[in-house]
């Protein structure tokens, strides 16, 4: 991977590169190798991988609204075993389910009839939702034009 991104910074100079991850590739090393080399990114964060997530999210009273779907909160966070803070952006999306029978709990999620929950660990520094935005596939980097003025954005 490392040599990969480095022939491309080699042959884009002056460009933006960002990643977009799922939980699959979560995992510090990546990202301290992205920080590292000056790539943005942001990735979904299993629940499972980081137990006090489940508890972060329960304990949360005020969650500030994106729109009437979305909310969020967020905190620079350093799990136990990592060397690093992070910015942690926690979000739910109001669902509309028909409610059926008992909920199932999950033993590391957090579940309930009204919410899905994702938390996204990132080094950008933008808004919230444009992180959730971006992390979602539907973020701005689609408007680049790779002028002088605005560096081309490569999307890994």
């Amino acid at each position: 991977m490392l040599d990969c991104l480095s022939e491309a910074k080699s042959q884009l100079s002056g460009s933006i590169f960002e990643s977009r991850m799922d939980s699959a590739f979560f995992s510090q090393k990546v990202m301290s190798v992205y920080d590292e080399n000056n790539v943005l990114f942001c990735a979904s964060v299993p629940f499972e991988r980081l137990t006090e997530l489940k508890g972060m999210v329960e304990s949360r009273k005020r969650w500030k609204k994106i729109d009437d779907q979305w909310s969020y909160f967020e905190t620079k966070w350093k799990p136990k075993s990592w060397n690093k803070c992070y910015r942690f952006v926690f979000t739910r999306k109001r669902i509309q389910r028909q409610r059926k029978g008992p909920l199932q709990l999950h033993l590391f999620e957090p579940r309930d009839f009204d919410y899905d929950y994702k938390v996204i660990v990132t080094n950008k520094q933008e808004s919230a939702k444009s992180v959730m935005l971006f992390h979602n596939g539907r973020g701005s980097q689609v408007n680049h034009k790779g002028s002088a003025q605005t560096p081309l954005t490569i999307v890994l």
